[in-house]
This record gives C-alpha cells, structure tokens and sequence, in this order.
C-alpha cells in the first residue's frame, strides 16, 4: 500500500494507505484521474489544456493520452452539474 495525501478544500490534508486505482473507484463520477499521481475532484477544475490541469489555485500535470478523457469527462460533468 501507498500513502495518499488528500488535499481537501478547507486546505486540510489527510493520508490514507491503500492504492490510488482503489481510491479512483469509489471516488465517483465527480473525479477523474489526469496522471498517476493525481485524482483530481472536477468541481474545482478552474482551466486545463493539453498538458495541465488547474484545481483551485494549484496547477497539475495532465499525462499524456489522457487529455482526452479529461475534456469527456469535464464536459460530462459540467453538463450533469448545469442540467443541460
């Protein structure tokens, strides 16, 4: 098992062991993996491209072949959230 540190929003940081493809699985709709390392929550996904990703204030990396499901998976989301 891994250590996984959970940013939250309120900046709080918790750590969980386990694997993140576990984590990745009960984590839901609402979040998407954009590299190994990274899960990431699309409600706060501010702006991506092809190679990164920003969540809140923080910018991340957007692994290689993945910048396509990101776009499916954040235009899904957005429009689940917006009723559309």
């Amino acid at each position: 098992d891994y250590r996984i540190i959970l940013h939250m929003k309120d900046k709080e940081q918790i750590e969980y062991y386990g694997k993140m493809s576990d984590l990745e699985k009960v984590a839901g709709d609402d979040f998407y993996r954009v590299h190994r390392a990274y899960l990431i929550n699309l409600s706060y996904v501010k702006a991506y491209d092809a190679k990164t990703v920003t969540v809140s204030e923080t910018e991340l990396p957007v692994a290689r072949g993945k910048y396509r499901e990101l776009v499916k998976k954040y235009l899904s989301f957005f429009t689940r959230k917006e009723h559309l």
